[in-house]
């Protein structure tokens, strides 16, 4: 009996088609015959092992050659690894002087290989330098000749690049360290954006938050927001003293730019707020814009039944000159006397303001 191992050719079914197939003798694998390499002098017309199982006995880079795959229609050049032994497409192979213009190992293989001997390679790229210095810095400078404005293109990029990110980080260890500033800044910013008065300094900052005692004027909780209680979304009012209270942040996320009465009202329950208090607050804000408690719930729905956008209140401004306050335009609508001047325009208020909120 001959100690040869002959096998014959089988039919293998891969995604619904056969396909012809024989065994490899070495790992005993029923493969297709494209993972087998023709030999005439073979009864199948194949190799006896597969193509893998001979390129483990050492595969010679001289013996590599690109082979084209028939994928999605496309011919596709491809090329074995002589480390790892997988077919791959060129793609996976750096430039070199191999087969195809690529190296002869993948990728993958080469960046196993550079991790576990980065002292070797930087080591040889010393030497390297060292006996080529001349010459390398030849072609650094005649390549950078020929290239300066792409350099300097892709420096500006890096460049931009990293000052955005360290601008982003800078800012946001500034806010978590200065949060009141930043709050402030936020507050200045977005009135501005609209246009409407702003006159919030330190001492009146102060002055709202000594209104509940550093409080939320609901709630007593300290964690608390600065709130407008007629938005600024509304296109009226501002950010000053007659505009203002402290709000915890779960009461100031659920009132966002709501009617602050509709608002109150509907969340009475829900949040248990306290009808006293916020009878208060009403009266407090409406002292501060000279008006009684019930003149100033009509001025905010005035408000929110006439809103503005930004460019309205421009051609406003435009038209009066300054900036008027919302407050003075509904009385003149309204017809109602203004028995106080309020500059809601100036830095600070007017003493007649001044007196009658110390008076309170």
């Amino acid at each position: 009996m001959s100690r040869w191992k002959h096998l014959d050719i089988v039919k293998l079914t891969v995604e619904g088609v056969e396909l012809d197939a024989k065994e490899c003798t070495k790992c005993g694998e029923v493969k297709v015959v494209t993972e087998f390499r023709k030999n005439s002098q073979k009864k199948s017309g194949y190799e006896s092992a597969c193509k893998v199982c001979r390129g483990k006995k050492g595969l010679r880079a001289d013996k590599v050659q690109v082979e084209y795959l028939i994928v999605t229609g496309e011919s596709i050049a491809h090329k074995r690894c002589t480390k790892c032994l997988h077919l791959l497409p060129l793609a996976k192979f750096s430039k070199g002087s191999g087969a195809g213009n690529k190296q002869v190992k993948c990728k993958e293989c080469q960046s196993i290989y550079k991790a576990s001997n980065k002292e070797r390679y930087k080591e040889n790229g010393r030497r390297y330098y060292k006996l080529n210095r001349a010459s390398i810095r030849k072609q650094t400078k005649s390549y950078y000749e020929q290239n300066k404005d792409r350099i300097a293109s892709i420096r500006f990029e890096r460049y931009t690049a990293d000052k955005k990110d360290r601008k982003r980080n800078y800012d946001r260890v500034y806010r978590v360290k200065n949060q009141d500033k930043t709050k402030k800044h936020d507050q200045i910013k977005r009135t501005r954006m609209w246009s409407l008065p702003y006159n919030l300094t330190k001492r009146w900052l102060q002055k709202v938050e000594s209104i509940s005692e550093g409080e939320c004027v609901y709630a007593r909780e300290i964690n608390t927001n600065v709130d407008h209680f007629i938005p600024l979304a509304t296109g009226h009012c501002g950010t000053y003293l007659g505009n203002l209270s402290l709000l915890s942040r779960t009461l100031n996320n659920s009132k966002k730019d709501k009617n602050p009465f509709e608002w109150f009202e509907a969340n009475r329950q829900r949040f248990e707020l306290d009808q006293v208090r916020f009878d208060a607050l009403v009266g407090k804000l409406a002292a501060q814009n000279g008006l009684t408690p019930e003149e100033f719930r009509k001025f905010t729905y005035w408000c929110f039944d006439n809103p503005r956008t930004v460019e309205q209140i421009a051609a406003d401004n435009a038209r009066y000159g300054y900036k008027k306050s919302s407050l003075e335009i509904w009385r003149e609508q309204t017809g109602l006397p203004f028995p106080i001047a309020v500059d809601f325009g100036n830095t600070t208020l007017n003493n007649d303001i001044t007196r009658k909120e110390d008076a309170a």
